[in-house]
């Protein structure tokens, strides 16, 4: 099954974002959702591509976060 580009496995991304009250790191999201890590970080930088995650670059690696409400990405 493709994952990258499949709207349900975007949607399970963002089910995880909600839930969860800090940014999350590509390991985090391939660790809950039980995909490799390269596919993780696709979906992720595809997602902020498309304006429904926000990526931050920090010392270590990247994280993510859905978009502040009221905020165009």
């Amino acid at each position: 099954m493709q994952k990258f580009g499949n709207e349900k496995v975007e949607a399970q991304v963002l089910k995880l974002l909600e839930r969860t009250p800090t940014a999350v790191s590509i390991d985090y999201v391939r660790y809950h959702l039980s995909i490799s890590w390269s596919t993780a970080r696709g979906l992720l930088l595809n997602m902020t591509i498309k304006g429904k995650v926000e990526a931050e670059k920090t010392t270590k690696s990247l994280i993510f976060r859905l978009p502040k409400k009221g905020e165009k990405s």
